[in-house]
């Protein structure tokens, strides 16, 4: 089975939520983590011989929206429910139960590969925070060399990084997050905020 970082794409036959995130995390032999969209979760995982067998997973309590709780709530017990996965072409995963319905698809974000480069790069369970002027604080973790999750307001997006001449740029479509040393800009919807690194204490 493939590892590192996956996109989850449909769950149960339903299209994500646009830019909520959600995530599957396998670079770690013999667990699973990743976003629900609204939370973190984590879980023990056998993953060997076809199988995938998730333990119990256990996730943070932060409130989210009623279409992104409801999602949560559909994707948790879908992963919980796969027993088995499959490969498709090009970068596919799909995760079924024992009566052999596909519960999830999943596209890789990360490669196994990419997922262990150096540790400044490599997939983190840290967020880095930072504070936007006039927008508040964003949360962003590094999944892998080219993908960070930005969290902000509740909600999770998995961003792929540009090409740029300076700093770190990280987009999709309704999202722009350019990090360079302790300072970022923030793009929304064409609207930008100035944002600093917050200091751990």
């Amino acid at each position: 089975m493939s590892e590192g970082v996956w996109r989850v794409e449909r769950i149960d036959k339903e299209e994500v939520v646009d830019g909520s995130g959600v995530t599957l995390d396998l670079s770690q032999a013999g667990s699973v983590s990743g976003s629900t969209g609204c939370n973190r979760y984590t879980g023990e995982l056998d993953a060997s011989d076809g199988r995938f067998r998730t333990g119990k997973l256990v996730t943070t309590r932060r409130a989210c929206a009623p279409a992104i709780a409801k999602q949560e709530a559909q994707f948790l017990e879908a992963l919980e429910a796969s027993v088995s996965y499959g490969m498709k072409a090009g970068t596919g995963l799909i995760l079924k139960d024992d009566r052999q319905q596909t519960r999830l698809v999943l596209t890789e974000v990360v490669s196994a590969d990419n997922a262990q480069q150096l540790p400044q790069d490599g997939a983190s369970r840290q967020i880095i925070a930072f504070h936007c002027e006039g927008f508040g604080i964003v949360g962003v973790r590094f999944l892998g060399a080219d993908t960070i999750e930005l969290s902000m307001n509740g909600n999770t997006s998995v961003l792929p990084r540009k090409v740029t001449a300076s700093g770190a740029q990280y987009a999709d479509d309704n999202l722009v997050f350019w990090n360079k040393g302790d300072e970022a800009l923030l793009r929304i919807a064409k609207q930008d905020y100035q944002c600093q690194r917050k200091e751990n204490k």
